[in-house]
């Protein structure tokens, strides 16, 4: 849903709050990366090759799978959870300073988290900062860099329509905007009218934009013929900022993110996905077949209430011998209501073998327990989803102690 308040309200928001913590922005050599798909992927390839290559870097993602800790990396390593303590104690008076003398300027939750990554970044000494944008580029919390080293470009399609604008072009517009002066400027797009709108604004701050498309092959952790275009974006990023190529090589090979076509365990193989828009759920579909072969699909499926359920279902209707539709429960944000999408599914689609179970643990216990050793579980359509489900085989607690994602 649109807000009433002009969109660079938020972004101007951002940089009063940055003001008032001595805008520690203008400490890093900062990559900033834009993008529909792929910019979490590629963020943390260039993390992970800057990391190989013995820099003292930080990368911040949004959002995050299972907790908020996992959006602010340090040199291989999620913050520390008494360090995030730490951060947000910097942090908590200047909040409580805004909320009593400028209320109309009060920061919401991600900005506020915003400003604790970029203080703990600066009190570790941090010097190159990959930074993922939310939604959109132009008026994202993100977007208060005013001279990044580095400016990435994904690629853009439908998704946040409500906000970013019902068309590609629209949307590219939004994304453009982290483009600044002085920048080295890459993108994997490969739309004509796209890049028109990339070009468009990288023209007016003087600059040129380097177009990638995957001509070397990269050994990824993440699975999907897709992971090469963001390897390849990333190695020409890499390349630009003198990182020797066998370096960039390890680095990509290296880099993994949670639900990212994640296998959780095997037999039956559970996999573990965060696609959450058409263009995701594509390269989703791409990637299940290199899986093959399997005796069984049985898929679980829950999507934020925003999103319509079956722009993402109907793709994989095709693999699935059965369909398990359920919620997730997350403060401030609701799934779609689960009975709605199997009326909606079998009106189109009859012959699906589709059901409900509206807890999501009892929904994964439930296929577990029937699918046979050669079947495969896929996980999809949420990466909210993907969070509250993972937590079957790490739980937040191990995350937290261990200060990573994966075991």
């Amino acid at each position: 849903m649109k807000s009433d308040l002009p969109l660079d309200f938020f972004l101007e928001r951002t940089q009063r709050l940055m003001k008032r913590i001595n805008n520690p922005e203008k400490q890093f050599k900062a990559i900033h990366v834009a993008g529909t798909s792929g910019k979490g992927s590629t963020s943390a390839m260039i993390y992970s090759l800057l990391l190989q290559d013995q820099k003292n870097v930080g990368l911040y993602l949004s959002p995050y799978v299972s907790v908020p800790t996992e959006n602010i990396h340090v040199n291989g390593s999620l913050v520390a959870p008494d360090a995030f303590a730490d951060a947000i104690e910097q942090v908590r008076p200047v909040i409580e300073d805004i909320e009593q003398e400028d209320p109309e300027w009060m920061p919401s939750y991600a900005e506020i988290f915003f400003a604790v990554a970029l203080i703990h970044f600066s009190s570790m000494g941090v010097e190159w900062l990959v930074i993922e944008t939310g939604c959109g580029g132009r008026y994202d919390k993100t977007n208060v860099f005013d001279a990044p080293l580095v400016c990435v470009l994904t690629n853009v399609s439908l998704d946040h329509t409500a906000l970013l604008g019902e068309t590609e072009c629209e949307i590219a517009d939004h994304k453009a905007g982290i483009i600044k002066p002085g920048a080295l400027l890459f993108s994997s797009e490969t739309r004509a009218d796209v890049r028109d709108v990339f070009n468009a604004e990288a023209t007016k701050v003087g600059a040129e934009i380097s177009y990638i498309a995957p001509t070397e092959h990269y050994d990824t952790a993440m699975p999907g013929e897709h992971q090469q275009w963001n390897a390849n974006l990333a190695a020409s990023v890499g390349a630009a900022l003198g990182v020797p190529l066998p370096t960039i090589r390890a680095g990509i090979a290296e880099a993994r993110l949670p639900a990212r076509v994640e296998l959780m365990q095997d037999r039956p193989r559970v996999i573990i996905d965060g696609a959450h828009s058409p263009a995701k759920i594509a390269s989703l579909v791409e990637a299940l077949e290199t899986l093959r072969p399997w005796k069984k699909l049985h898929l679980v499926f829950a999507v934020k209430e925003t999103k319509q359920p079956l722009d993402l279902l109907t793709p994989l209707l095709p693999f699935a011998d059965s369909v398990t539709v359920t919620n997730f429960i997350l403060p401030g944000f609701r799934s779609h209501e689960a009975r709605g999408i199997v009326d909606d599914v079998m009106q189109k689609h009859p012959t699906t073998s589709i059901s409900v179970e509206t807890d999501s643990a009892r929904a994964l216990e439930h296929v577990l327990a029937t699918a046979a050793k050669d079947d495969i579980v896929l996980i999809t359509g949420s990466l909210y989803l993907a969070g509250e489900l993972r937590q079957h085989w790490i739980s937040n607690e191990q995350i937290l102690t261990s200060r990573s994602s994966f075991i």
